[in-house]
């Protein structure tokens, strides 16, 4: 009667640690994947408020050291605006970016078209890295009953302020 139980013993355990064996192998595989780290989960995003919708690339240059936001933004007024002002900013980088080649007179974007932006950061983040950048925007409207010659004045202006979240992509030129 003991080499039974013995035996039935022996069984139980057999059976149970092979799937607990294979439990642990496919929770470590899983693991080690990635696929549950916080960040996988982290959607990308470009987010400049409703009516200035945004597509985005980020991305780092290993040639120059530095990382660089191209921004498309696309004007979703029912008329023409004026961005008298574009910045982004890290909480790793001291201070605001302002787009490359900005002028003061701004950024004209007529109704329902597009511009593309470019920011120029003195830092350079690995590829794969998630960042999340903040946005101020400035603009005037410039409506016919409002601002016919599209001057940018304090009391016309606009403020918007929007994020942009981005998995980094390393290139080399």
């Amino acid at each position: 009667m003991k080499g039974k139980k013995g035996q039935a013993a022996v069984e139980y355990l057999l059976t149970y640690g092979w799937a607990i064996l294979l439990l642990v192998v496919v929770i470590g595989a899983i693991f080690a994947s990635g696929i549950l780290t916080p960040s996988y989960f982290i959607a990308e995003e470009c987010y400049l408020g409703p009516n200035l919708p945004c597509n985005f690339q980020v991305y780092s240059d290993q040639t120059t050291l530095k990382t660089y936001v191209l921004l498309d933004v696309t004007n979703g007024f029912p008329y023409t605006v004026k961005l008298s002002s574009f910045k982004i900013n890290q909480q790793d980088i001291t201070g605001e970016i302002s787009p490359m080649g900005w002028t003061t007179d701004g950024l004209t974007i007529p109704s329902g078209d597009n511009k593309s932006i470019k920011f120029e950061i003195d830092k350079l983040y690995s590829n794969g890295e998630l960042k999340k950048f903040g946005t101020s925007i400035d603009y005037v409207s410039c409506a016919k009953e409002i601002n016919e010659k599209c001057q940018v004045t304090d009391a016309l202006n606009h403020e918007i302020s929007g994020r942009i979240i981005a998995r980094i992509i390393a290139v080399k030129t």
